[in-house]
């Protein structure tokens, strides 16, 4: 009766589907299950955000089964139905175990610009949950092009956008600083106070002030497995690394001189993160000169200078 149901009520009570995956679950044989969750995506339109339930069934069958090629179908449909930080990794890992990398990011960019032309990049209201509608977030976008290496695309993201608000909303710019600092960082010692703004931006990324160490472990590992791919000209590192300096002083700017004292800490280690960036270049002279710039520039800052030493003392710079 429920899967009468829901083949006769696809497009309206999409979840009616899940309802009866749940019931072929009981019973422990994994082929009804995979067959239903195939029904599902077939059956239920494509924009249709309930499919990636579907699809995550499969993913875990797939898994199970060590079956890396029916895992990563149902990491693409989960993605393709429900984009979002969780399903864009799980794919990425997918692809990478099969060794499809480059024809998942060919097929990852060609949705992505479908529902963006589609849905552009707000929720789609609904007034029933079942019948959300996939689309591509700001910040998902950001994260998509920084694991495709797109560099250029990122920073033409940046235009127009201030230099406060980096903790809320869709601003790509701390994600790209922080990503950017990465990458001219390479393998460097000095990564304390970078890892922790990486992990501070993945978490206003995903909407959230509370991080998610679970994925943002997940991220971190496959954005390592990717980067070595990308590799700057000496002009691109000079272009890159004058880009950070100025989006940084802007910030510390912004936040320093009309006297944002809760957010001096911000500051600080944006500073430190630019400093360890630097002595990862071996650029010694510079990363000691860095701070030592804005120290001057706010002499009667004291709660500011204050931060400034923690960080650096953290990032065991001094």
């Amino acid at each position: 009766a429920i899967a009468r149901f829901a083949r006769e009520n696809a497009a309206k009570h999409p979840y009616a589907f899940l309802d009866w995956i749940e019931e072929l679950k009981k019973k422990g044989d994994p082929a009804p299950v995979l067959a239903a969750a195939r029904e599902a995506l077939k059956m239920i339109p494509e924009d249709y955000r309930a499919r990636a339930k579907a699809a995550e069934e499969i993913c875990r069958i797939g898994k199970k089964a060590n079956d890396n090629t029916l895992l990563l179908d149902g990491c693409w449909e989960s993605f393709s139905s429900n984009p979002s930080a969780k399903s864009l990794l799980t794919l990425y890992r997918g692809a990478i175990d099969c060794g499809c990398l480059e024809p998942v990011r060919a097929r990852i960019e060609t949705r992505t610009r479908q529902l963006i032309e589609e849905h552009g990049t707000e929720v789609q209201g609904s007034l029933s949950k079942e019948l959300e509608r996939a689309h591509i977030s700001k910040n998902l976008l950001t994260l998509i092009m920084i694991l495709n290496g797109e560099q250029e695309k990122l920073l033409e993201r940046c235009k127009g956008e201030g230099s406060l608000g980096w903790t809320y909303g869709d601003n790509p710019k701390f994600l790209v600083v922080i990503y950017l600092l990465e990458l001219l960082s390479q393998n460097g010692r000095y990564k304390t106070i970078i890892n922790r703004q990486w992990e501070n931006a993945f978490a206003a990324a995903n909407g959230s002030n509370i991080r998610n160490g679970e994925l943002f472990e997940q991220f971190m590992a496959v954005l390592n497995l990717v980067k070595g791919e990308i590799v700057p000209s000496k002009v691109q590192h000079k272009y890159y690394l004058d880009w950070c300096k100025r989006e940084i002083g802007k910030r510390v700017d912004a936040i320093v001189s009309n006297r944002y004292r809760h957010s001096y800490y911000k500051a600080a280690e944006l500073i430190a993160a630019m400093s360890e960036t630097l002595a990862n270049m071996n650029r010694l002279n510079e990363s000691s000169a860095f701070p030592e710039f804005y120290r001057a520039r706010y002499p009667r800052h004291s709660a500011f200078k204050t931060e400034l030493s923690r960080a650096f003392k953290e990032a065991n710079l001094n």
